[in-house]
């Protein structure tokens, strides 16, 4: 989680503190804020080197941390590095398409114009609101022509490494494609910490999985993850995010590879959600086995892991023994899934497109004799993802979103605490401040 900088608590305690118009009483705190440009009014055509987000905390009017990420007249993101790296046809100036974007955890209470910093240009208050329960933060965005320093914090940071390894880090978690450098998408290595640099963090991963299967007339495909190569060719590294552009291709036999729709990474201080497109190129035969499975399997040595979910409300223990509870799970598609153990929790949730939600459910298997190459433990321990059936299924793109959110500490019911960011988006509005 973010918290107030060092810097910050000095300087609250060398002058005078503010007291809010309003207090902050929004309790949420890991959801990020993502404010489309069309909602920026005079700001529009300014630009975002010359504007900063600023909130009350402790008593203090400071910059926090946030960035505004570019995207093309097409829709395309803007990356600053890669093959895909472009300059905005405005040039660094904002427009309707752009995002603003940072944290939760960093709104402070409402204040009046005259506690701004000197040199301002001009500025919008951003209410925040919890539609469940009204609850409230603030933050203001603010112009300036001479802007002072930005927030010191950067919450991730993304870099690649020997051999192409991607690398995601965090105060929160590591993760990367370390042991399979031929996938950026394939997860590897997941170190979930209190911090960047904690020492004794285990790797609980043992390797994220992709299977495919097509039956098309009398032609049977089935491919793994292995057979599909993924690289990195586009990347904005923000202090609040990491939007990643990875080409996809698929193999398919005597040297050939299909290439497969672009897919966006976006990865948080809290974890990360990848927004898909599955193409289905040809309506696979109806009744058949024509599926995509998305799976995450653990690493066996993550002794008293334990799984439920929305649909599963008792949890199980994975611990390579297929359990008779685990046997009778209920496979109906799950909101959420938790898999747990004292080295780190992740929660998942699936969006689908509507045409393919009835025909996704649960996957989960807990077999130590289970050959489910390829992987680098033979056997599935507590393995959890999803199935989605595509026999019969019209030629087209359909969106598939993934969430993960991953955390050091949980206990069982916790998952209430983050779920709303995903099913009850924080609202926001955009106006003049208080005078």
């Amino acid at each position: 989680m973010p918290y107030l900088s060092s810097l910050l608590l000095m300087t609250a305690l060398t002058h005078a503190v503010i007291e809010p118009r309003e207090p902050r009483t929004l309790a949420r705190e890991i959801d990020p804020v993502v404010i489309t440009g069309d909602c920026f009014g005079d700001f529009l055509g300014v630009d975002k080197k010359n504007v900063r987000v600023y909130a009350l905390r402790g008593g203090v009017f400071g910059p926090i941390p946030y960035q505004v990420d570019e995207r093309l007249p097409d829709g395309e993101y803007a990356y600053d590095s890669g093959e895909k790296a472009a300059e905005d046809t405005d040039k660094g100036r904002i427009d309707a398409n752009d995002e603003l974007v940072f944290l939760a955890s960093d709104l402070g209470g409402r204040v009046t114009r005259s506690v701004w910093p000197e040199g301002h240009g001009g500025g919008l208050e951003i209410a925040i609101r919890d539609p469940r329960d009204g609850a409230r933060g603030w933050a203001y965005l603010l112009a300036f022509r001479d802007p002072p320093a930005p927030s010191p914090l950067d919450y991730v940071e993304s870099w690649t490494g020997a051999n192409g390894v991607s690398y995601v880090r965090t105060n929160g978690y590591l993760a990367s494609n370390e042991r399979y450098p031929e996938n950026a998408s394939r997860l590897t290595n997941l170190q979930i910490t209190h911090s960047a640099n904690e020492a004794g963090a285990i790797n609980v991963m043992d390797s994220s999985k992709l299977r495919v299967a097509v039956e098309y007339k009398f032609i049977r495909i089935q491919k793994d993850v292995t057979q599909f190569a993924t690289r990195q060719i586009g990347l904005i590294d923000g202090p609040v995010r990491v939007l990643t552009r990875n080409e996809v291709k698929m193999y398919l036999f005597l040297g050939l590879w299909l290439p497969s729709p672009e897919s966006v990474g976006v990865s948080y201080p809290w974890g990360y959600e990848v927004p898909n497109k599955v193409n289905v190129p040809v309506s696979p035969n109806e009744g058949s086995g024509s599926s995509v499975r998305i799976t995450f399997d653990f690493n066996p040595g993550d002794h008293g892991r334990f799984f439920y979910s929305d649909q599963n409300p008792n949890p199980v223990i994975a611990d390579g023994i297929m359990s008779d509870a685990e046997s009778k799970l209920n496979l109906t598609l799950p909101r959420w899934t938790v898999s747990s153990s004292s080295n780190g929790t992740m929660i998942t949730h699936l969006a689908l497109d509507p045409a393919l939600q009835a025909r996704a459910r649960l996957y989960y298997k807990d077999d130590a004799s289970l050959d489910d190459a390829p992987e680098y433990h033979k056997g599935a321990f507590g393995e959890v993802g999803y199935w989605i059936g595509i026999g019969g299924q019209k030629p087209g793109d359909y969106l598939v979103k993934f969430v993960a959110i991953l955390l050091r500490e949980f206990s069982a019911g916790d998952e209430a605490r983050y779920l709303p960011m995903i099913e009850a988006p924080l609202e926001y509005e955009l106006r003049p401040p208080l005078s």
